[in-house]
């Protein structure tokens, strides 16, 4: 899995093993047995810091269904991805994250953001995308709340109580 093939052909190769019937397609058991392999793997090497539990996976799974906009079989779908449907989920799921882009070698995808793109974000985006360490996470909201913020201000107090009086509130 970690040779020297583009992202596209590695992941390719590794969910065909999971495809056990053969037709082209990855039901929710097979992707979520791909899930707890590559996490188990990466938890094994020492690039995660503990392998995903099970509930976490299924989770994952079901947002990855959910976002290829896979129905279910009781919905009237055929609930399951196509090989290339998962393929680019994961490859996607590789090139937002910090820590898997560098492993798989792959340009992060975040990471081209101008300083202006990431001052305007919310702190809370920024961890999720791995633009922020955690511990660098409460100082940040420390210093945001200490802002001073026009909504804040006395005349906008001073407005908002005067409408709510005239409403009765």
């Amino acid at each position: 899995m970690l040779c020297s093939d583009r992202l596209i052909t590695r992941l390719q190769i590794f969910l065909r093993l999971f495809d056990w019937d053969g037709d082209g397609f990855l039901g929710p058991e097979e992707l979520l047995s791909a899930l707890k392999c590559a996490s188990r793997l990466l938890g094994g090497l020492g690039f995660l810091r503990r392998p995903a539990g099970d509930s976490e996976l299924f989770s994952v799974t079901q947002r990855a269904l959910a976002e290829q906009r896979i129905k279910s079989e009781r919905n009237g779908g055929i609930g399951r991805m196509t090989l290339a449907e998962a393929t680019d989920w994961m490859a996607h799921a590789v090139a937002t994250s910090t820590v898997l882009s560098k492993l798989f070698g792959v340009q992060f995808a975040f990471g081209e953001l101008s300083a202006y793109q990431r001052q305007k974000m919310p702190t809370v985006r920024l961890f999720e995308l791995g633009l922020l360490r955690p511990a660098d996470v409460k100082y940040t909201v420390a210093f945001e709340s200490s802002k001073v913020r026009e909504e804040l201000g006395s005349e906008f107090k001073l407005q908002l109580h005067e409408r709510a009086t005239a409403r009765g509130l």
